[in-house]
């Protein structure tokens, strides 16, 4: 049986904030096809960890290899060219659009974020 190389190497990854430590430590192979989980509560350290591996932040400690290739302190630009991007989680809802849009103009209706009372694109909600 042919050993499997791996096409995502991260070996003992950490990166600490002051004397806060958002990534400790992390380790782990990807094999081509896997698909692998990253979860953990609010500030567990998810979004560091997909920021060092994109090139947004450099970590402090250990070794991100991309098919054998080191990547880590490459730019973020070229991180993307190898194939490694990621996507932002939207947050907010858009509104259906199933009916067809009011008549009237946006400053006339009224805002209904969090019961604010400011009429809508105001500005000041």
């Amino acid at each position: 049986m042919a050993e499997r190389t791996p096409v995502l190497e991260v070996e003992n990854v950490r990166r600490a904030f002051g004397g806060v430590r958002a990534v400790d430590g992390v380790s782990f192979a990807l094999e081509r096809g896997e698909i692998r989980a990253l979860i953990g509560p609010n500030g567990a350290g998810k979004s560091t960890f997909f920021n060092i591996l994109t090139g947004q932040l450099r970590a402090d400690e250990g070794e991100v290899r991309w098919r054998g290739r080191p990547i880590v302190g490459l730019p973020p630009h070229a991180i993307w060219r190898l194939g490694i991007s990621r996507t932002f989680q939207i947050t907010a809802t858009l509104r259906s659009r199933s009916r067809p849009p009011s008549r009237r103009s946006p400053s006339s209706r009224t805002c209904r974020w969090r019961g604010c009372r400011t009429r809508a694109g105001a500005g000041r909600c």
